[in-house]
């Protein structure tokens, strides 16, 4: 008897994660936004090595970013944060984690966040092959989300799915010191 309330539970659990990612794909396909997921590593762009310090690239004319390009050396980006006076976003993400792979094909491509994140410097940190990190900010679950001075010192976080409106004001509350910022969203564990 009670290995069946655990295994309904389990089901329910299930189930609903299934439809908070159903509806989440939904809600995303509906702003004609392509959800598919590319499983091989990150791409870089010809020619760039993980050192070099690009973060943003802009159209000719300086105003809006095409895309964000992020760096994958933690030291790197924290030297160009204390150069430039920035703070550092840390996306922990893994190749196998779906939560991760919307935030790529639907947030990080919003001009509006490639515009906000223009203010920081972005770094991309793989959990599976740069685990050191994960360990060192206490990373559970993925995507997260973490802001942290040239320092390295964490200022705040948020684990899970972000779409563009949520990313923007969790981004928002960072500079005007309004956080800690809690939401619940969808994401994967680490294991």
């Amino acid at each position: 008897m009670h290995m069946k309330k655990v295994l309904l539970v389990v089901a329910l659990l299930l189930l609903g994660g299934g439809m908070v990612l159903f509806f989440t794909l939904t809600k995303a396909n509906v702003a004609n936004r392509s959800l598919a997921f590319d499983t091989t590593a990150e791409k870089r762009p010809p020619g760039l090595d993980k050192s070099q310090n690009i973060s943003i690239q802009k159209q000719s004319d300086g105003s809006t970013p095409r895309k964000i390009t992020w760096l994958t050396d933690y030291d790197e980006a924290l030297q160009q944060a204390k150069k430039e006076g920035k703070l550092v976003v840390i996306d922990f993400f893994a190749t196998w984690c779906v939560p991760c792979k919307m935030m790529e094909r639907t947030t990080f491509v919003d001009k509006r966040v490639q515009r906000q994140m223009m203010k920081f410097v972005p770094v991309k940190i793989d959990v599976d092959r740069q685990r050191k990190f994960a360990v060192r900010y206490g990373i559970q679950g993925m995507p997260t989300t973490m802001i942290v001075g040239s320092d390295g010192k964490p200022i705040t976080s948020v684990i899970g799915y972000l779409d563009a409106d949520h990313f923007l004001e969790f981004l928002s509350r960072v500079k005007s010191n309004s956080y800690p910022y809690h939401r619940r969203f969808t994401y994967c564990l680490l294991a």
